[in-house]
């Protein structure tokens, strides 16, 4: 049962992740442009080192395109979650973003591919919870922190996708390296447009970007990772569906016992609402997984 283990330390890792991301986009940083940079950068470097000790050269032009694409997937969702995460409650954004494997069953059904009456279940509870998640009543962003939600679960839809055919046939950590030049790819971009606008305030947040944030994502992958080659991918994405759970304790505890580090609302109709969307979700998660 090691995947198990490495599957729930995946989701709670990703979880204290989206924590701090939601502290340091909200109240140090607060500039998603930054945050992506500092990500795109820093994912290069770690997932170069889990590549080192292979041909990255030896993949096919098709695998190096599909995996550098991924790269590029993977850091504008990142985008879009900062944008998101930073005028909304964490634990009402998280669930929005876990709405990509509903994405990826829709792009299958537009193929032409035969879905099981569990798939279409699974569907309906994944939109019924992002549509109560999304009732709230819409505050002075109104609901622009949704839709950048929802477009980040596009691009980790994309991402999978991607990344799903680029490792078939050549194995996950020769293409890691690719993937990561993809996401540096957006940071350095970024860099170029937006280099006028560094501020010495967020230097702050972009050590615990560097130093906490993306070491634990950097850790949550790697734990992933190694919990695929160990059971079935459907098994593992469900246990770090668990993820969108532990977010809304953390932030509801910490709201409740920090609240100068992370506000949640804390009615609670609110909270019952949070929770039954959630649950719909992650059963809808399991169904379509």
């Amino acid at each position: 049962m090691l995947w198990l283990l490495l599957s729930l330390l995946a989701a709670l890792a990703w979880s204290v992740t989206n924590i701090i991301d939601k502290h340091t986009i909200s109240d140090e940083m607060r500039d998603p442009i930054v945050a992506t940079t500092v990500a795109g950068f820093t994912f290069f470097l770690v997932f170069a080192a889990f590549s080192f000790s292979f041909d990255l050269f030896a993949l096919p032009a098709s695998a190096i395109t599909l995996s550098f694409g991924a790269g590029v997937a993977y850091n504008l969702a990142i985008f879009f979650v900062y944008l998101a995460a930073r005028d909304a409650e964490i634990s009402r954004v998280i669930p929005i973003v876990k709405l990509d494997p509903l994405l990826i069953l829709l792009g299958s059904l537009l193929l032409g591919e035969v879905l099981l009456p569990s798939a279409v279940l699974g569907a309906v509870l994944l939109a019924t919870g992002a549509i109560l998640i999304a009732l709230k009543r819409p505050g002075r962003t109104g609901r622009r922190p949704f839709v950048y939600a929802f477009l980040a679960a596009a691009f980790y839809a994309l991402r999978s996708l991607l990344l799903d055919t680029a490792v078939a046939g050549h194995g996950l950590f020769p293409v890691l390296a690719w993937v990561g030049l993809g996401g540096m790819a957006v940071g350095a971009v970024f860099l170029v447009v937006h280099h006028p606008h560094l501020r010495k305030k967020a230097r702050k947040g972009i050590e615990h970007e560097l130093i906490a944030a993306n070491g634990l994502a950097a850790l949550a992958f790697f734990l992933f990772a190694v919990a695929l080659t160990l059971a079935p991918v459907s098994l593992v994405a469900a246990v770090v569906s668990l993820n969108i759970f532990f977010v809304f304790v953390i932030a509801t505890a910490l709201s409740k016992t920090h609240a100068h580090l992370i506000r949640e609302e804390m009615r609670r109709s609110s909270l019952v609402a949070k929770l039954v969307a959630i649950a719909l979700i992650f059963l809808g998660l399991i169904l379509v997984v």
